[in-house]
């Protein structure tokens, strides 16, 4: 799908619209029913097309991108359908848009019952958005409403990225381990992981790479030279990392244990975008 300059609506609004006849919906997707719903920063942006769409087709996880070249307010309820029937909602926001509106909606949705893998990207002073350069006020607001939304994240137990390929990963096994261990909710995986990983040593954030080996071998039974292959030469492993390796570890074939997790991590701070929330969704 080629890029437009058209700035496409993020999708909150179709959480609050009734049932519409829409036309067909022309958007490059699999064919229902979709294991992912591609949501988050819309045009310009190409992260769809040029990364997530990609692996996924290698994965072999089907996907609904919701960015068209055409858009229009009846294709909503489409998107609404196709997010709520997906069993994992990946939200990417980057830096190339202000993404208010996806912010409020990932917020949203991380008070649901469902599986939201949240990538957000950090914005850099005097960057520009639009052929605009922000200001240093602008930064910091921007850079606070991004801290804000990580902490509601974390609270959910959901896993936020600032790296999509691990996202992605993530993913297949959020949908691959479900459908072996259904009990096992991401939640649920995500403090199992982060108590063996402070239990290793990693409470400030950095575990040693031998510790972490230690910890791989643990929680995925594998062998000493499969935990280090999954791991990049470097005196310490911070916890994405530590998540990223269970996630390779648990998607071998080759391993006894293959089936048990997913992963992810997730970081996060949010509380103004919760206001927002309240303002333009319960009191409409």
């Amino acid at each position: 799908m080629p890029p437009t300059t058209m700035i496409v609506p993020c999708t909150l609004q179709t959480m609050l619209v009734p049932s519409l006849t829409v036309p067909e919906f022309r958007s490059e997707a699999s064919p229902p029913p979709y294991e992912v719903f591609l949501g988050g920063s819309c045009n310009p942006t190409t992260w769809r097309s040029d990364i997530a769409i990609p692996m996924l087709k290698q994965m072999g996880i089907t996907y609904f991108n919701p960015q068209v070249d055409d858009w229009s307010t009846e294709l909503m309820e489409v998107e609404h359908r196709a997010k709520a029937a997906a069993r994992a909602l990946l939200f990417v926001l980057d830096s190339e848009t202000r993404a208010v509106a996806a912010s409020v909606e990932a917020a949203l949705l991380a008070a649901e019952p469902r599986d939201l893998l949240l990538v957000l990207k950090p914005y850099s002073r005097h960057q520009t958005i639009g052929q605009e350069k922000i200001s240093e006020h602008e930064y910091v607001e921007l850079s606070r409403a991004r801290a804000t939304l990580q902490e509601v994240v974390e609270r959910r137990g959901l896993p936020a990225f600032t790296d999509i390929p691990n996202a992605l990963r993530c993913a297949r096994m959020v949908l691959r381990g479900a459908r072996t261990h259904p009990q096992h909710l991401l939640g649920y995986t995500i403090r199992r992981l982060k108590r063996a990983y402070d239990a290793a040593g990693g409470r400030n954030g950095q575990l040693l790479r031998s510790k972490a080996v230690d910890a791989l071998r643990d929680v995925t039974k594998c062998t000493r030279d499969a935990a280090e292959a999954c791991l990049q030469p470097a005196d310490c492993v911070d916890f994405e990392t530590f998540c990223a390796a269970v996630a390779e570890l648990a998607a071998d074939p080759g391993e006894s244990n293959s089936k048990i997790f997913f992963f992810l991590w997730f970081i996060c701070r949010f509380s103004k975008i919760i206001c927002a929330i309240e303002t333009v969704y319960f009191r409409m």
